[in-house]
């Protein structure tokens, strides 16, 4: 892995670590990185919503989506456990078919920060910049003592794709 991407994971190219993404989608592989950060003092929901195909089963998103959406709210939960003294956070995930767009919502119940007074980190510019080049959105709201709320909203891009490969986690 490249030096900058050994240093915030959230840079990396790579699917999550456990090879969960390309076998079971974005749903499973947000829930085991839940599962993975959360501690005693430190409890993260998850929501995860997307189309349904047939009735039953959830649609995958393009390969490219579902790296960026993990690592959009791997970087923003990285970032609520490493600076945010936070109790509580969540993670939502949820697909508006009828906008053609998927939301990302990452929020906790932190200590918030002054972005005019602090400068942006390398998991904030990383995430802007997957949000960007697929042509999407992000804000980030905060205050001191009021938590951070980060918001995304990619283009769902809907079609025919293939998941991203095991071997690229390894």
């Amino acid at each position: 892995m490249p030096e900058p991407c050994r240093k915030n994971p959230s840079l990396s190219p790579h699917p999550c670590p456990d090879g969960t993404l390309g076998q079971l989608g974005i749903g499973a592989a947000v829930e085991a990185l839940a599962d993975r950060v959360e501690t005693p003092k430190l409890e993260i929901r998850t929501t995860v919503e997307l189309a349904v195909l047939e009735g039953r089963l959830q649609a995958r998103l393009d390969g490219e989506r579902e790296v960026a959406i993990y690592r959009i709210v791997e970087a923003a939960i990285d970032n609520c456990a490493r600076h945010a003294g936070a109790s509580r956070a969540s993670a939502e995930v949820i697909e508006r078919e009828d906008r053609g767009e998927v939301t990302i919502t990452v929020r906790d119940d932190g200590r918030g920060f002054d972005p005019a007074i602090e400068a942006e980190g390398s998991g904030l510019r990383a995430m802007r910049e997957r949000v960007e080049l697929l042509g999407g959105s992000i804000e980030i709201r905060t205050a001191i003592d009021e938590g951070t709320v980060v918001s995304a909203v990619l283009p769902s891009a809907r079609g025919v794709s293939v998941a991203p490969s095991d071997s690229a986690c390894r």
